[in-house]
């Protein structure tokens, strides 16, 4: 594996952050949730945005600019769970995919959690946040 990371599509926790974007969109078009046109809304918007805050803070050119991205796409992925909670409660969809969705997001928030980190400690003379 190669020391940089050349793209943010290299990362593996936007790679991940896609994979639960699609499986929000792909609930949301199918069964009673469909008809909730609010909420299918928001939630689409709260899920794509963590993958969309992680490529803008890594071209973002600082590694403070990157940190600021990242701690929103945590942010994000909370009020993806949140709404996964409420279409949980109003039973919008079976407990197995809520479920595996839930699971991804909690993998996807411990990456971030662990790129922040990451990132945080590097001395301040390393902004590339492809270095990271």
């Amino acid at each position: 594996m190669p020391d940089q990371i050349e793209s943010f599509e290299d990362l593996i926790v936007w790679q991940k952050a896609v994979d639960v974007a699609d499986q929000i969109l792909d609930l949301t078009e199918t069964g009673p949730i469909a008809k909730k046109y609010w909420l299918c809304n928001q939630f689409g918007d709260a899920a794509s945005s963590i993958s969309a805050n992680i490529a803008e803070g890594h071209d973002g050119g600082s590694r403070r600019v990157f940190l600021k991205h990242l701690y929103i796409a945590r942010g994000s992925s909370a009020e993806t769970l949140t709404f996964l909670r409420i279409i949980e409660r109003r039973n919008y969809a079976d407990a197995p995919r809520i479920r595996a969705i839930r699971s991804l997001i909690v993998e996807v928030r411990k990456m971030l959690n662990a790129l922040i980190n990451r990132i945080a400690r590097q001395p301040s003379e390393q902004n590339n946040p492809r270095d990271a």
